[in-house]
Parts: C-alpha cells; sequence; structure tokens
C-alpha cells in the first residue's frame, strides 16, 4: 500500500533495536498496546523478507533473505481503530543503526516519502 507524506506525519514513530528485542517483547506479554503493534509489525515484516526484496529505510542498502535488520522505525497511527489497526515497520541496517533514534526517526520515513512520491510521478508520465 502507497503511502503519502501525510501517512507519515500522522504516527508515533518508534524505534526498536535488536538489542532491546526481549525488552519489547516483555512489554507487549504484559500489555503494552504499542509494544505489540510493535513487535507484529516487526514479525510481520520478517515473515515478508523471503518473499520480494526490501532495502534500508534509511539508506537503501537491499536486505537479502537471512539477513536481519538490526532495527525497526515502526510507525503506529496516532488515530487508530484498536481492532483494525496495523503499524508499519521500516527496516534498519547495521551501519544506519548505530545513529541514535532522533536521527533514524527523521532519516527513514522521510526518504520513503519521497522514493513513494517520485515513483509516483513516474508511473503517471509526469
Amino acid at each position: 500500500m502507497a503511502a503519502d507524506k501525510s501517512e507519515f506525519e500522522q504516527v508515533f514513530p518508534h524505534v526498536v533495536r535488536r538489542e532491546h528485542q526481549k525488552d519489547w517483547w516483555v512489554k507487549a506479554a504484559n500489555g503494552d498496546e504499542q509494544a505489540k503493534l510493535c513487535m507484529s509489525a516487526a514479525t510481520h515484516f520478517m515473515r515478508a523478507i523471503p518473499k520480494g526484496t526490501s532495502a534500508c529505510a534509511c539508506c537503501d542498502v537491499p536486505f537479502s533473505p537471512g539477513d536481519v535488520p538490526q532495527a525497526f522505525i515502526v510507525l503506529i497511527p496516532v488515530e487508530r481503530d484498536p481492532e483494525r489497526t496495523r503499524a508499519h515497520a521500516l527496516p534498519v541496517c547495521a551501519e544506519c543503526s548505530k545513529h541514535d533514534d532522533t536521527w533514524l526517526v527523521r532519516q527513514g520515513p522521510q526518504r520513503q516519502v519521497h522514493a513513494r512520491a517520485i515513483a509516483s510521478r513516474e508511473l503517471s508520465g509526469q
């Protein structure tokens, strides 16, 4: 599903790093709804890797099947229907994951917006 800039402006971003994965699972198991959404989005992404290609949200380095992102930028919609809301996980490579959370949140979603806008214009012939 294509996302536009407004979609990324209406989200709570969370950075889920591989080294903190157990902490996120504990939060989710204890009922933290945002942790549940974050871990669900990351799990969904990991299951989808073998079915397609993906790249780092921050630098476009491709992930191969078997590659494990070192972090995810998870975008949770601000206004959501608790029964149907799904978060969107953007993978982060090992090199980009060395940056702090603020850098990742500023870099990743904006690159996604610009890439989709360019692709949309190319498809429409503009």
